[in-house]
This record gives structure tokens, C-alpha cells and sequence, in this order.
């Protein structure tokens, strides 16, 4: 009775206070709300119900109706059996993510929904059981508080929970309703109704947890809370809420759930056209598909993201579905077809089933098994048949027929694969849910393909996959046309072609993955009704012929979707140590010979008369994919070739043997340092470069210093042409030659320079070559010097000096003999590294270090012969440091440049007052020319020069085309140049004028630089060719290089251990000032002079000028 007087106050109270609320005149905020003259009630009175203890639901079998001006509830007993109105036909919501809680809904047809003093013309459905207008409501807790946060109508607003089956849909009625139906959300069915006239029903077909649910409208702010199930039944003028006067649906579309189970193997399903809703059995106990995937078109998926293939229909094909005929249609590995449009539908549920029109024979989460999975379609007369055959364990068939009908056939199913799917055909609207097994029609419908196919089967050339496990090594198999059928031949003792001779596939990167093959001499492969000139050979071990094909990763799917010959087809790798790949071509067949390629041995061989033979000799990686066979570009039988028959003695000759003693070449790659030590090893041409070996070298054969120094002036600058002197030539490979390019990564080519860069067997072999050190040497280091000097009409010798650490030498005979010199390897690390010739065809690798020993070297003997050669120049390089401040070096002319050293200046022997400033180039590094004057020469090189050029880099030069280039003593030696401080000097503009200055006396000039980068140093030349170099501070970072070159090579010294130097040969005169005295004191580099008191001293120089001068040492 108090609830009853309760809800009679709620009425008059909501009549009373919205009667008198003033209308909005406001222009709208947004589009799809406008203002309603219609009255409702106060935010603030608004029903709502908290259910919390999760006891049985109260309203389960009855519908909420609330109606009038004050949105009054009332009830109507609808039963648990099923809702007011039938979701069949309405739009699913997917939800495919957890996070994807909202969806908006349009309305249509000039549908409203007056709500609170609104009209709105679109909704925001939830998944958790309720609607919002004004946006989509993100909030994570569900309660009461939460409920009247904002305008809502809340018809189960909880943490509902959605399953595989849940579905959520919305229906506009032409009854001027919208409904929105939940089913199986939380295992529950229950239905919203909106009505044109305002009127809000929430129906409740079954609940199954109440616990922590709000049922109720909010506006926004705190309503009130009531017992709805109190509510009284509502009157005739409440609108009749059901369709039963109206005749039942028909459903259009069908799905089923199939949830850790499948009980639809070896059957065949019929979806009939046009509503697809009542599947029928046209056959039980199948052991076949109806169409054989034999020859069929197979859909890559060669990456898991690719989930989608799409097929287009030939000829005149259309399928009629969902009210369209369709000539294209997108296949997806996870076992649906689209129409319309790509889909990335990736979890099955029922919502995604029905979202939009779909055919799903067996819809679920699968991956593809990587080496047996083949997705393949096939078009006949009157279908197209798309067959999944392997997919996560299964095997199942779509048939798609020109009359609109679908046929699903079922084979094996795998334990578990199928732990949540769906089947079913959907037309983009909420269909029939049902179970297949229990359809209680059987149908007659000839699945037999009807005659005359399109693309028929053709060549159908058998392979295997194989993953965990390879029986084929020691075996050949042959694959003879027209049908490609195997036989085998075992206990093979090596491979049938011998590679050595081959040409070289060089495979450079390891993202150039395919490489041409083209045939010589009019040789022609039949294959596929065409005569191959040419083939793609990929390292992963298959070929290609009509155009190169870089799929990486190895499956059936892959093989059978284009004309391949897959010998080995896995995903290989390239060892530099190991892999070599060759081609030869015989009379009667092209061979490719695969090599330590990923540690397998293998080989194809491609015969004239259209047979294929694959050879293994051992094969690793035993647990990854592998493919071999035969593709002819459509789906091919896969077999066990382990279980062919024996080859019959073939009629064909066998391959010819490779002649005595031929010359193919030969290498070792180091991969962690290098056991050549101290070591030459000699390569005789007269006997097919077969290598021997002599241990116990100090030194190099020919003396390297006086040789012409290759600058390898810029990184990007790999080689450098040497052009041989007096006649001599070098016979290699059939030619003569009278050059060579030398590559600064330690190996020498003749024909064209050579970029190659990654060292490998396959490089090497490549292209003719001499590979003494051939890695990824670092001429960095400032000490690092490659010259190279002939010696005679019959030697010349490329030497390399501290690259990467490691110095060795290239000897070159006129009777083509080759000799490396090793004298430290110490730096050779971790490779890879070649040592070996190469005649640019297939060698062989070898163990060079157990070579058999050499006789007496014939290259010693000549150098032995000839002598050093005469040398002007020495140096040192500073990479960090310098030890000569406050000395001065001597160079004395002669036939090698002697050098002495004096410690402890105070003063540049010179000093620069009043010299001539040099004037330097504002803008480029090149050098100025300092003319002498009178009859100065200065003598250098086997030159006399009138003047000299001098660089702001702290050296001088004989030569105004000098070029500054970055201080090394490869830079150094490859001119005539006096580096008396070469390095990156950069003087300011102020100080261009005046940094650099020079003075001639009357026997010498010196050129000084004074506080340049915070040094000062100073070079003074003598007409006698004496050259003096004196440092006071030295204040430049980085690399330094002080010594004399003649433009040859030159030794690398140590200057701070120069021997100590003595007078110079002319006298000098000193004398003090009146009332100052001479005075001498000793010290360890001699006698010092000065005046006392510190007075000015006057010098007087044999045969020269009387000038000031300040206190002199001994050394002056």
C-alpha cells in the first residue's frame, strides 16, 4: 500500500513540474538532436533499480514499458520463450575488440526519438546493456552512480561479457520503432524498444546473472531509486508491444557456433539461394572433395598479415549472392569468402559472421602451417571451388555455384583446431542460429563437376614438403615429362656433374636473392610447353624461368604458385666460408651446383630433352621447411619421393669428367685469424696454380721502399690502376696483361676494377683474381701504406703495409707465377677473409696452410738481384701526441735521407721577424708559390727548384697541381713533399695574412707557421738540399705527419730516436757589446752561448751577413 501511494505521488509530480518547464528556442548543438515540444519529466525523477545481490532476476519474463508525459513504468508478462520482436533481419554489431564498447546507430526515414525535451536521430548502442544520445559513454564502472552520470536509458547496464555467440543487432520497424536486441550477452536475451511516440520497452526473455545490473533511465543527474518489479500491469492504452499479428519472419542467412567441437566431417552441406537460411545434407561419409584442387590457382598467403587473396573470375562467371552478381571475391585463410570488400575479420563470432555478407565454411582463428598449408581455387562451368586443404589440420571445400547455391564439404578435421568457429552464410543482417547436424532435410544436388572445365589440371608434376627430418641425401631424383613422375637413384658417391669450371653465381647481398642463368651454344630447356633460354636461380634452391622470384619463405603454397623447379627450396642462408654456387652447361644439360649453402650440398641439373634430376649429397637444418619437386604453376599432387621407384639405366651418356690437370683455381677463407704466418705461399701457373707453401719469412721479397704509392685518396675510392713498366706483362686467365687494378680490400683484378666489398668463396671466384688478404680492410690507420715498385722485366710486387694491422706483399712473375707474402697477420681477426686465385670459374677450397713446401723462391732470387732501390724520404705519422716539440731534425742529402735530431730549443732557428707573409687562397686549399730570389736553388729529388709551393696544411710542395688531401703517409709519400707539420690545419681568415711567412738568408729560405691552431713550427732549406724542420709548440689534435718524401715509398721511423746532431760544417763569429762578456755553460746537448746580463749578441756567419742574434747551442 505505501508503494502503491509512493508511485501515485511520483505520477502527480511529474505531470506537475514538467507541465510548467519553458521551451528551448536555441538553434541545436547537433545535427542529429533537436529540441521536442513533447513534456517530460525532471532529471531528477527518473526510475532506476540497483540489483546487487545477484539473486534470481525479478523482471525476467516481463517487459518494462515506460509511457506518458511522465515516462510512468509499468509491466507486461511477454514469458522466457522469446523476445517481442524478432532480431531476424537487423544489423549485428561486431565489437571485434575489447576495447570497441560503443556503436552508433542512425535512424532513418525521418525517424525521431523524443527523449528528455530532445529529439534525437541517432543513438549510441553499448555493449554493456544500455544506450546514451549525446556521445558514446567510455566509463569503466557500472553503478547506479555511473548510470545517472548522463541522459541514458540503462536496459541491463552491468559488466556484461560477450562469447563467441553474443550477438547485439538493431532493427528500425515499420512500425515506427527501433529495437535493439542483446542475445547470449552474458547469457542472457533481453531487448530495448524506442517508440516515434516516446514510449520506452525493455524486455527480458532470460537473465542469468543479475548481480551488480542497473535497469532505469537517467537525465543526467541522481533520480530515484525503485522496485520495478512493483510496478502495476499496464492498461489498454499501452501500445501492443508484440508482432504476432503480424506474419512470422523469415530468417535470411544462417550461422552456427562451434565451440570445441566439429561433428561435421566427411559431409557435405547445401546453402540454397536466395535466403540461404535451411542448409540441407547432400552427402554423408565422403572421403574426397567434389572438386579435386588438382590444377587449381593457389592463393600465396606467404605472410601472415597477407590474410586476404583475391580472386577474379574468369570469362563470364558471375555468382549472384545478396543481390548482386559478383566477378571478384576475396578469399581469407581463416577459412570465409567476401565480396565487396577485403575484411580483416581475424576472431569468429556470430557478430562478425552476420556483420556484413559473408560465406563461411569453417570461419576461425587459424595459422597457416608454414610448409604444407595450400589455399586453392579452381573455376568449372557452372562453380568455383575454393579448397583448403592442411589449414590448422583441416581439410574443407567451398563450392560457389552460378545458379547463387554454396556448398560446404568437410574432410579431416584436426583434434582442436576448432576451438571456436563459425559456419554459416550471412547477408550482412542478423540470420538464423542453428546446428547443422540437426537439420533434419537432406537435399540432391550433383556435386560431381559437371563436364567441360575451364583450366583444366594440365601438367600436374608432383613435390614434397618436408619439416623434422630429410631422406633423400645420397639420392638423385629424376623427374621426366610430360608428367614429371619421380625415380630415384641412391648411394650416390658425389655429385653427378663435377661443378669445378662452373661459372660463379657471385650473390653479392644477401637481398639479391635471385641471379640469371642464360644458356649458351642455342642449348634450350623444354619446359611447360616453352624452350627456356634462360633461368632465375634463387639461393634458397629453386628456379624460376619467366621472371625472378624472391619469395623467402618456403611452403607448398609458395612452390606451386608459379612454374618452379625447387631443389632445395628453404629459407637458406649464405656462409662467405663455405658457399659457393655454379652454374655449368654440358652438351645435354645446364647444372646448378649448390655449396655449403647453409652447410647442404645439392645440385639441379636441366637436360635438353625436358628431364629434371635433383642430387643430395648432405643437407642440414633438419627441422626447417624444405620443398622439393616440380611445380608447373598450379596445385600438384604431393607424394613421399623417398618412395619412387628406382631409375632404369638411362641411355644417356654420363656427365664428362673434367680434363687432367685443368687449371680452376683455388682459396681458403679465414674466419677467425690466420694461420700464414711468417709464410709465402707460391701459386705456379705452369702447374694449374696449385699452391706450396714456405715458412720462416722475415721480410719481404722485394723491398718496397722507392715503389709507387697508391693514394686511395677517398672511402668510395676501392681501386687503383698500376700500369707495368720495361715490357712486362702478366699472363693470367688466357690473356696477357700490362695492368692491373689493385682493390684496397687486398686482392688485384685485370680486366675491370672490382667493388666487391663482402668477402666470400663466392666472390673470389667470381671474376679473375688474385686475392692475397681479401676482406674488409681499413686503410684508416695513418701508418697504413700500399705502393708497389717493378723490379725487373720479369717481377713486379704490390705490397701492403699496416692495413687493418696486418702487412703482406703480392709478387707478380712473367711467367705468371703468383707468390703471397705474409710478414704479420696479427690484425686479421674476425673475418671473413679469402687468400687464393682465382681464373673466374669454380674453384676449389682448400687448407692452404698444409700446401706442400716450396723450393727455392725464384722471386727472392730476382729481387736478391736487383737491390733496393734508392729512396729520398722518411716519416712518422702521429695519430695522438707528438714527442719533437722544442727540437729540430737534420735531413742531410744522399742516397737515403740520413736524419739527426737536436732537444731543447728556446727560439726557431729563423727567426720570422720581417719575413714575406705567404698569401694563401681565401677560399680553397691550395697551395702558394714562394719564387726564390737571385741564384738560390734548392736542391730535392733530382731536381733543383727556384721555388717552392707551400699549403696552410703545414707541408711543402714541389708542384702547383698539388693537391691537399687528408694527412696519411700514403698521402705523404705519393709526391715529392717535405711535411713539416702536414695535417687538417684550418689558420682564420685574420690569420691568413700573416700566419705563414717566409725568408731567404743567403744560403737557405725558411718558411715558418707561427700560431697557427696554437703552433709554431718552421722548415728552413739549404742550397746544399740540408733541410732543417724545428718545433716549439705544437697545439693540433689529430693526425700529424713530419718527414721528406721523393714521391716513392719511403720507411716509417720513429724521428724522437734520430741520432743526436753534431755543428754544422760553417763557423760562426759571436761578440757581446762593449762592457758584456761571453759566457759559456755546458749541458748535455753541448756548449751554449750568450752575453751577460742578457745583453743582444752579435753573430757573425762565415761568408755571410753580420746580424743580431739571440743565445745559440752547439747544434747552430
Amino acid at each position: 500500500m505505501v508503494i502503491s501511494v509512493l508511485r501515485l505521488l511520483f505520477f502527480v509530480a511529474n505531470v506537475c513540474l514538467t507541465a510548467g518547464r519553458p521551451s528551448v528556442s536555441e538553434a541545436p548543438a547537433d545535427e542529429h538532436v533537436v529540441e521536442s515540444s513533447a513534456t517530460s519529466p525532471p532529471d531528477d525523477s527518473l526510475p532506476a533499480q540497483n540489483f546487487v545481490s545477484g539473486d534470481v532476476f525479478p523482471l525476467e519474463g516481463y517487459s518494462i514499458t515506460f509511457h506518458g508525459p511522465g515516462l510512468t513504468p509499468c509491466l507486461t508478462s511477454i514469458g522466457t520463450a522469446s523476445l517481442p520482436f524478432s532480431p531476424l533481419g537487423g544489423s549485428v554489431f561486431s565489437y571485434r575488440r575489447s576495447y570497441e564498447s560503443n556503436t552508433e546507430v542512425r535512424f532513418h526515414n525521418g525517424f525521431r526519438f523524443p527523449f528528455l525535451g530532445k529529439e534525437y536521430s541517432s543513438m549510441y548502442v553499448n555493449r554493456k546493456g544500455f544506450v546514451t544520445f549525446d556521445g558514446p559513454d567510455q566509463r569503466s564502472a557500472r553503478t547506479l552512480d555511473s548510470h545517472f552520470s548522463e541522459a541514458r536509458i540503462s536496459v541491463l547496464y552491468g559488466e556484461l561479457s560477450l562469447t563467441p555467440d553474443s550477438r547485439v543487432s538493431y532493427k528500425q520497424m515499420a512500425n515506427e520503432s527501433v529495437v535493439v536486441t542483446w542475445q547470449r550477452v552474458d547469457d542472457s536475451d533481453f531487448q530495448l524498444t524506442l517508440r516515434q511516440t516516446g514510449e520506452i520497452v525493455m524486455s527480458y526473455a532470460r537473465v542469468r546473472y543479475s548481480r551488480n545490473r542497473v535497469v532505469g533511465l537517467s537525465g543526467g543527474v541522481q533520480g530515484v531509486e525503485i522496485d520495478f518489479s512493483a510496478s502495476t500491469f499496464c492498461k489498454t492504452f499501452v501500445a501492443d508491444l508484440s508482432e504476432s499479428s503480424a506474419p512470422p519472419l523469415a530468417a535470411r542467412g544462417f550461422g552456427e557456433m562451434l565451440i570445441n567441437s566439429f561433428d561435421l566431417q566427411h559431409s557435405t552441406y547445401v546453402f540454397s539461394a536466395p535466403d540461404y537460411s535451411r542448409p540441407c545434407l547432400a552427402e554423408r561419409d565422403m572421403s574426397i572433395l567434389p572438386v579435386s584442387p588438382l590444377g587449381g590457382k593457389v592463393l600465396l598467403f606467404h605472410r601472415s598479415y597477407n590474410y586476404e587473396q583475391e580472386i577474379r573470375f574468369e570469362r563470364d562467371f558471375r555468382f549472384p549472392f545478396a543481390g548482386v552478381d559478383h566477378r571478384v571475391a576475396f578469399v581469407n585463410y581463416n577459412g570465409f569468402i567476401t565480396f565487396g570488400t577485403s575484411q580483416e575479420d581475424f576472431f569468429p563470432t556470430l557478430r562478425s559472421h552476420f556483420l556484413i555478407p559473408r560465406v563461411s565454411a569453417l570461419y576461425g582463428d587459424f595459422e597457416l602451417s608454414t610448409e604444407k598449408s595450400v589455399i586453392s581455387w579452381k573455376q568449372l562451368d557452372d562453380r568455383v571451388a575454393v579448397t583448403y586443404e592442411r589449414v590448422g589440420g583441416c581439410d574443407f571445400q567451398i563450392s560457389l555455384f552460378s545458379s547463387g547455391d554454396i556448398a560446404f564439404t568437410y574432410l579431416g578435421m584436426a583434434q582442436g583446431t576448432t576451438a571456436a568457429a563459425v559456419v554459416g552464410v550471412s547477408l550482412g543482417e542478423l540470420g538464423a542460429v542453428g546446428d547443422l547436424t540437426m537439420q533434419p532435410r537432406s537435399c540432391q544436388v550433383p556435386l560431381a563437376p559437371a563436364q567441360g572445365a575451364i583450366g583444366t589440371a594440365g601438367t600436374l608434376a608432383p613435390s614434397q614438403a618436408f619439416q623434422g627430418g630429410f631422406d633423400l641425401e645420397m639420392t638423385e631424383i629424376t623427374f621426366s615429362p610430360p608428367d614429371y613422375a619421380p625415380c630415384a637413384t641412391t648411394d650416390l658417391g658425389g655429385f653427378p656433374v663435377d661443378p669445378r669450371g662452373g661459372q660463379v653465381l657471385p650473390f653479392p647481398h644477401s637481398y639479391d636473392s635471385v641471379q640469371e642463368v642464360r644458356f649458351a651454344g642455342g642449348f634450350r630447356f623444354p619446359f611447360l610447353g616453352k624452350n627456356r633460354s634462360n633461368a632465375f636461380v634463387s639461393y634458397n634452391g629453386y628456379i624460376t624461368f619467366d621472371e625472378p622470384d624472391d619469395l623467402v619463405f618456403p611452403s607448398l603454397r609458395s612452390h606451386f604458385f608459379r612454374p618452379r623447379i625447387s631443389a632445395l627450396y628453404a629459407d637458406l642462408d649464405l656462409d662467405p666460408e663455405a658457399t659457393l654456387i655454379s652454374w655449368r652447361q654440358l652438351d645435354d644439360r645446364a647444372t646448378i651446383t649448390f655449396q655449403g649453402v647453409s652447410g647442404s650440398d645439392f645440385q639441379v641439373s636441366l637436360f635438353a630433352d625436358g628431364r629434371v634430376s635433383t642430387a643430395y649429397l648432405s643437407i642440414t637444418r633438419e627441422r626447417e621447411t624444405k620443398v622439393v619437386g616440380v611445380s608447373s604453376g598450379t596445385v600438384g599432387p604431393v607424394v613421399d619421393l623417398s618412395m619412387a621407384a628406382s631409375c632404369p639405366p638411362s641411355d644417356a651418356a654420363p656427365a664428362p669428367a673434367q680434363p687432367a690437370g685443368a687449371a680452376w683455381g683455388i682459396a681458403e677463407v679465414f674466419s677467425r685469424g690466420m694461420d700464414l704466418g711468417a709464410s709465402q705461399v707460391s701459386f705456379s701457373a705452369a702447374e694449374g696454380y696449385s699452391p706450396c707453401v714456405r715458412y720462416g719469412v722475415r721480410g719481404f721479397p722485394v723491398d718496397p721502399r722507392g715503389g709507387a704509392v697508391l693514394l686511395f685518396e677517398h672511402s668510395y675510392e676501392w681501386t687503383e690502376e698500376i700500369r707495368f713498366l720495361q715490357g712486362f706483362s702478366f699472363p693470367f686467365g688466357g690473356k696477357s696483361h700490362a695492368s692491373a687494378y689493385v682493390n684496397r680490400h687486398g686482392f688485384i683484378t685485370f680486366e675491370s676494377e672490382a667493388e666487391e666489398v663482402s668477402p666470400s668463396l663466392r666472390s673470389h671466384f667470381a671474376r679473375p683474381r688474385l686475392s692475397a688478404l681479401y676482406g674488409q680492410l681499413d686503410l684508416s690507420d695513418t701508418e697504413t701504406l700500399v705502393s708497389w715498385r717493378q723490379v725487373s722485366p720479369a717481377l713486379a710486387a704490390i705490397t701492403f703495409e699496416g692495413v687493418s694491422g696486418s702487412s703482406f706483399q703480392v709478387a707478380l712473375g712473367a711467367d705468371g707465377s703468383v707468390a703471397y707474402t705474409y710478414v704479420d697477420v696479427s690484425g686479421v681477426s674476425s673475418g671473413p677473409y679469402v687468400a687464393g686465385v682465382s681464373l673466374g670459374v669454380a674453384g676449389a677450397a682448400a687448407d692452404l696452410s698444409v700446401s706442400p713446401g716450396c723450393g727455392h723462391s725464384s722471386s727472392s732470387d730476382a729481387d736478391a738481384e736487383a737491390g733496393a732501390a734508392a729512396v729520398v724520404g722518411v716519416a712518422e705519422a702521429f695519430d695522438m701526441g707528438f714527442d719533437l716539440e722544442r727540437t729540430v731534425l737534420r735531413f742531410s742529402p744522399g742516397p737515403a735521407a740520413r736524419v739527426c735530431l737536436a732537444r731543447g730549443i728556446d727560439a726557431l732557428p729563423v727567426r720570422p721577424d720581417g719575413g714575406v707573409p705567404v698569401e694563401l687562397p681565401r677560399w680553397e686549399d691550395a697551395p702558394s708559390q714562394i719564387a726564390f730570389g737571385g741564384d738560390f736553388r734548392f736542391p730535392f729529388a733530382g731536381r733543383s727548384h727556384a721555388a717552392v709551393y707551400v699549403s696552410r696544411q703545414g707541408f711543402i710542395a714541389f708542384s702547383p697541381e698539388e693537391r691537399p688531401v687528408f694527412p696519411s703517409l700514403r698521402s705523404h709519400y705519393a709526391e715529392p713533399r717535405i711535411s713539416v707539420l702536414y695535417s687538417d690545419l684550418r689558420p682564420g681568415r685574420d690569420q691568413l695574412a700573416s700566419a705563414i711567412s717566409w725568408k731567404q738568408l743567403e744560403d737557405s729560405a725558411a718558411i715558418t707557421w707561427h700560431g697557427v691552431q696554437g703552433s709554431d713550427f718552421q722548415a728552413v732549406l739549404f742550397g746544399d738540399g740540408t733541410v732543417e724542420l724545428a718545433y716549439l709548440t705544437i697545439g693540433v689534435d689529430g693526425t700529424k705527419v713530419v718527414g721528406l718524401s721523393s714521391g716513392s715509398a719511403g720507411p716509417v721511423v720513429d724521428l724522437s730516436s734520430a741520432p743526436a746532431c753534431t755543428h754544422r760544417s760553417r763557423s760562426v763569429t759571436m761578440s757581446c757589446p762593449p762592457g758584456h762578456t761571453l759566457e759559456t755553460t755546458s749541458s748535455e746537448r753541448g756548449m751554449r752561448y750568450s752575453c751577460s746580463d742578457g745583453s743582444s749578441m752579435t753573430c757573425e756567419i762565415e761568408g755571410g751577413a753580420t746580424v743580431r742574434c739571440t743565445a745559440l747551442s752547439e747544434y747552430n
